[in-house]
């Protein structure tokens, strides 16, 4: 056919993207952070004045899920996939005052042995990888929802099986500052 170009790409190099929300109520934070819902319907953790938060995800379940997913229903199996997060996006607004300090990351702990054997796994340290090093977010006075993004230089690839993937966000609080966060967006990479 005329005009038409036929390119010989392996399916395993195909990149596609999804973005994938992590709402307030999948944080755990490290003190007491109320879960409150606006006039409009919006879930949020409020957080107050003069306080360090770390608030972290545990994305093991959700990820292992959605994978599960496409692996049985669109990707049959291939051996191929690959799994990566470009970039994460804290969403949240500051008021009163700036914060100190914010910032947001992920990480990925590998645990060796475990679910290889009927043996338990020998006592070994996990590998963990920063799939995107901490980095430092907006901190400024903000009634409109700030978009604090961080991204991945390399694109590291994730592995589902014995491991725990952490999304943390740190927000350090001062006198008179407050805090209402949404929740992360992250921006996920995979082939078919």
């Amino acid at each position: 056919m005329a005009g038409v170009q036929y390119f010989n790409t392996p399916s395993s190099q195909i990149r596609k993207q999804r973005n994938l929300f992590l709402g307030a109520s999948r944080f755990e934070p490290n003190v007491t952070a109320a879960m409150t819902r606006s006039a409009l319907g919006v879930w949020y953790r409020a957080l107050v004045a003069s306080t360090a938060y770390s608030l972290v995800a545990d994305l093991d379940q959700v990820m292992t899920d959605w994978w599960s997913e496409k692996i049985n229903y669109t990707n049959a199996g291939n051996p191929q996939t690959e799994l990566s997060i470009e970039s994460a996006v804290a969403l949240y607004t500051v008021a009163g005052a700036a914060l100190t300090s914010a910032t947001l990351g992920v990480t990925q702990s590998v645990y060796p042995g475990i679910g290889t054997g009927p043996e338990p796994p020998a006592a070994t340290a996990p590998t963990v990888t920063a799939l995107i090093a901490a980095a430092a977010i907006p901190t400024a006075i903000s009634a409109d929802i700030v978009a604090g993004t961080v991204s991945s230089p390399y694109n590291s690839q994730i592995t589902l099986s014995s491991s725990q993937i952490l999304t943390e966000v740190l927000f350090t609080t001062p006198a008179s500052c407050t805090v209402n966060f949404y929740g992360v967006l992250l921006n996920i990479l995979y082939n078919q």
